[in-house]
């Protein structure tokens, strides 16, 4: 648990300052990064698309194009 909180902190800190929240698209079932509520439900996430950044957080990996 130590470890998934320091991973959090490691990668969140710097987003606050965006003012967006960690959400899980039910879509694809992927963690996202998002500003609104409607990134839930949308057909596109992250990698290259115009989507929500997305992360992976059991393998570490933020998602960028």
């Amino acid at each position: 648990m130590k470890r998934f909180l320091a991973l959090l902190t490691i990668l969140f800190i710097p987003l606050l300052a965006f003012a967006a929240d960690l959400k899980k698209n039910f879509t694809y079932q992927e963690w996202i990064i998002s500003a609104s509520l409607n990134d839930i439900d949308t057909n596109e996430v992250g990698r290259c698309s115009n989507g929500s950044t997305v992360v992976d957080l059991i393998n570490k990996i933020y998602w960028t194009c």
